[in-house]
């Protein structure tokens, strides 16, 4: 083989060749094409541009370098611009979000040469509704209208609350105020100022005296509680036997009373509604006691703790509620108060009749739970 300056001289079989030194000699150009695609494993038309929905993601393009000559040696893909991969195989699979996608695949000739004539196709992955930003919108939209919806009503409810507050407690003075009128019973006073009269006409002057001390410390404290909605339970016993003593002396021989308060009890720390057991204690004696005839009557009081609740029960050995079928008195003016208070302290009432055949063990229980309220001071 001999280089001249425009030739190249070769010796053939034939003889010399000469070789034009400015010979141009064509590339090879591989070109690519897609011959089938498969979407979640089933086949579809081939085509360059592809819209999918969310769920349509998983996608096989098979390809082929179309190319006789035997320079093809394997491809390269790259995602929307990205770097060139080599692909061994003439399938690519791929798994996609949703979006927007161009692949390309380009063959690779044994020189490493890339083909200028890569495929390119196109897919339009679609975005599920609960990713679209319309759908958030949506969410955000009825969101928001429940939580204003949730803040109104909550609202609303302290409204009303605070209105039911205000209503209670004017319910509630105005039954302290119809208290002061009806606790303390017109004719108990008149009684007790006949019998200081009649202690009096009898010479008894201490016993008046000390009958009069104990009515003018009773009238005090009806006074002095019925203008406060809560006492102390110290406050309640003292009340409690300053009435039950006076009712003892109009009615000497014929009442006996007892007063009981449970050791757990810390009576001057514990709070209650003013003036409520009273009404009770007039009912045992009026009518329970004082139609006795033939027996003396008892009257006991007594208050314990159950459940964290304060237990206070009056009893008397009384008829019974049945033997006393025409009796209006216990459902007068001041019980309907007192059961009117009750149920806005939310005090529970029951009444047991412990009629029995024989008289003597008969009578009537009341007993009221009452939340157990503790004073800070």
């Amino acid at each position: 083989m001999i280089y001249s300056n425009d030739s190249i001289w070769c010796a053939t079989g034939n003889g010399l060749c000469a070789i034009p030194a400015g010979i141009n000699i064509p590339g090879f150009d591989i070109p690519v094409r897609l011959i089938n695609l498969t979407v979640n494993g089933r086949n579809n038309i081939v085509s360059n541009n592809y819209s999918l929905k969310y769920n349509e993601n998983n996608i096989a393009l098979q390809v082929a370098g179309i190319e006789a000559g035997g320079h093809f040696n394997y491809f390269q893909y790259r995602i929307n611009n990205s770097d060139w991969i080599s692909l061994d195989v003439n399938i690519l699979s791929l798994q996609l979000n949703s979006g927007n996608y161009k692949i390309e695949i380009r063959a690779i000739d044994v020189n490493g040469n890339a083909g200028t004539k890569p495929l390119l196709i196109s897919f339009t992955i679609a975005t599920p509704f609960w990713k679209a930003i319309w759908f958030w919108l949506i969410v955000m939209f009825f969101a928001g209208s429940l939580l204003v919806g949730i803040l109104r009503k909550r609202e609303m409810a302290k409204r009303e609350m605070t209105l039911q507050e205000m209503l209670n407690q004017k319910k509630l003075t105005e039954l302290e105020l119809q208290a002061l009128k009806s606790q303390i019973n017109p004719h108990f006073i008149f009684n007790c100022l006949n019998s200081i009269k009649l202690l009096n006409h009898q010479q008894k002057h201490n016993e008046a005296e000390k009958y009069l001390d104990r009515f003018a410390l009773l009238l005090r404290a009806a006074m002095e509680q019925s203008s406060i909605q809560q006492i102390t339970l110290q406050q309640e016993i003292e009340f409690i036997e300053n009435y039950l003593s006076l009712e003892k002396l109009r009615f000497p021989g014929k009442l006996s009373y007892t007063i009981e308060t449970a050791d757990t009890l810390n009576p001057g720390k514990i709070l209650i509604p003013s003036m409520l057991l009273q009404p009770y204690i007039e009912n045992a004696v009026k009518h329970g006691i004082t139609p006795l005839k033939n027996r003396q009557g008892i009257v006991q009081v007594r208050f314990y703790e159950k459940n964290n609740l304060l237990i206070a029960e009056v009893q008397d050995n009384g008829k019974g509620i049945e033997r006393e079928e025409k009796n209006i008195g216990r459902t007068g003016i001041g019980m309907a108060n007192t059961e009117r208070r009750s149920m806005l302290y939310k005090i529970e009432t029951i009444i047991k009749d412990l009629s029995t055949a024989d008289e003597e063990h008969s009578g009537t229980l009341i007993q009221l739970t009452i939340p157990l309220q503790k004073s800070s001071t």
